[in-house]
């Protein structure tokens, strides 16, 4: 048996080692094309994410520009000495020329008094139900009444307007505390409607697979998936405990003492898995308000890299039967020859 053995080695040696040699260069192709797959792989991630960060800017600076117009606006009907007075019939001359004049987003201007009821709402439409009723359990009002400074700001996360035209709708509020002759008086804000603000802001900024939200500094969603509603992104993680929550949760952090950034993180939606997404941020700079606000923009990140991920693109099957296939080829000629070889004994 030894010698037979001893025989078919020294009689087969070139083609056997043509056969080695050819799974040696099949192994060293197949390790250098996951190399290189995760080189393009980084590539391709760093570069989604330029232009994903690009994308963020963008929209960082349309949110600033409406916002800062918004904010001048308010802060000058502020400094009205009929509106501060609370001079009933010429605030509300004064707000119909403003909403007639002003951005389409805005849905009302509405002033309260000190004690956080409605005395004057305005808008369009001239709708003006929820007057002479009391919205002292509003978050701004409170701290409009025991927080805020003069010409200080506040931008609300969304909820349902219980007045004006927007009444039943969800709203965003800006509000400055009303004074006259430095004595508080009330309350003057802005409010817009949260989808019409999405659809000016937030839409045009995503694809398909991408999602985009703004946060304010502590962590909490003023603009988002409608699932997450305004929850506290940190608390819900801390909640949800999901596979790589306390990872996002040091990401997070890191993001909101960042100005701008990039980052990979791993969420979970309500009601999904959790996913792996590209994340690029911006700050919001808003004027005379010291709740930073941030938009962030996460798109997944196997949508991006499925194009060259061998497990989405059958790399892996493709070069595996190649290698397979050459090996079994390799035998066949072996075989093919020994039969020959026998034949003619």
């Amino acid at each position: 048996m030894l010698r037979k053995l001893v025989y078919f080695l020294s009689k087969w040696q070139g083609q056997l080692t043509i056969l080695s040699l050819q799974i040696l260069f099949s192994i060293f192709g197949l390790y250098n094309y996951f190399f290189n797959f995760n080189l393009s792989k980084d590539f391709l991630i760093k570069q989604s994410q330029e232009t994903q960060l690009t994308v963020t800017r963008a929209g960082t600076k349309s949110v600033e520009v409406f916002m800062k117009s918004i904010i001048n606006q308010l802060l000058i009907l502020e400094r009205n000495n009929v509106i501060d007075s609370l001079d009933k019939e010429k605030t509300r001359q004064a707000f119909q020329q403003f909403v007639d004049n002003t951005d389409e987003l805005v849905a009302d201007i509405a002033r309260y008094d000190k004690e956080g009821k409605l005395v004057v709402i305005e808008n369009k439409r001239r709708i003006y139900t929820g007057e002479k009723e009391d919205y002292s359990d509003r978050d701004f009002i409170q701290w409009s009444k025991t927080q805020a400074e003069e010409n200080q700001i506040l931008i609300t996360p969304p909820y349902i307007a219980r007045a004006g035209a927007a009444r039943g709708k969800a709203i965003i509020v800006v509000a400055t505390p009303s004074y006259f002759n430095h004595e508080y008086t009330g309350t003057i804000a802005i409010r817009f409607a949260l989808n019409e603000f999405k659809k000016s802001f937030i839409d045009p900024l995503g694809t398909a697979d991408e999602e985009t939200m703004i946060i304010d500094s502590s962590g909490r969603i003023l603009v988002g998936r409608s699932s997450l509603g305004n929850q506290n992104l940190l608390d819900y993680a801390k909640k949800t405990k999901w596979n790589g929550s306390k990872d996002f949760i040091d990401k997070f952090k890191q993001m909101l003492n960042s100005y701008e950034g990039r980052d990979i993180w791993k969420f979970q939606y309500p009601g999904e898995n959790p996913k792996s997404f590209l994340a690029t941020y911006n700050k919001i700079n808003i004027p005379n308000t010291d709740n930073d606000l941030y938009l962030i923009v996460t798109r997944n990140e196997p949508n991006i890299t499925s194009s060259i991920n061998p497990f989405y693109a059958y790399g892996t099957y493709w070069l595996g039967g190649g290698i397979l296939l050459s090996v079994l080829i390799g035998f066949g000629i072996i075989l093919v020859k020994k039969f020959e070889h026998f034949k003619e004994e």
